[in-house]
């Protein structure tokens, strides 16, 4: 009976957050969203995208998008004016996201 290899790789939990660098308003109803890419250090796998989440001021839900890349700037477009918005950035390494970095 033949045996098969299997290269199987078991990740944890990124250990790390993201850093807010900017957030700047280019148009009355978006953010811009700028961000440093964490240290792989403590990432327990492959960088493989963003989970962005953000909220109005005073709700309890977040809605989220998800950057599948390693950008590190991201617009949030459709936005209620003259409203003031929490933002906060989770790191992915395809498993797992680690644990979301400052609100700002």
């Amino acid at each position: 009976m033949p045996v098969t290899d299997y290269n199987l790789e078991y990740r944890n939990k990124p250990e790390v957050d993201v850093q807010i660098v900017s957030v700047t308003s280019p148009t009355s109803r978006s953010i811009l969203v700028k961000w440093q890419i964490p240290s792989t250090n403590n990432l327990n796998g492959p960088l493989r995208g963003y989970s962005i989440e953000y909220k109005e001021e005073g709700k309890p839900s977040w809605t989220t998008v998800n950057v599948s890349d390693s950008s590190t700037d991201k617009t949030l477009q459709n936005l209620k004016t003259w409203t003031v918005y929490f933002i906060r950035i989770a790191v992915s390494n395809g498993d797992f996201l680690g644990p979301p970095g400052p609100e700002k």
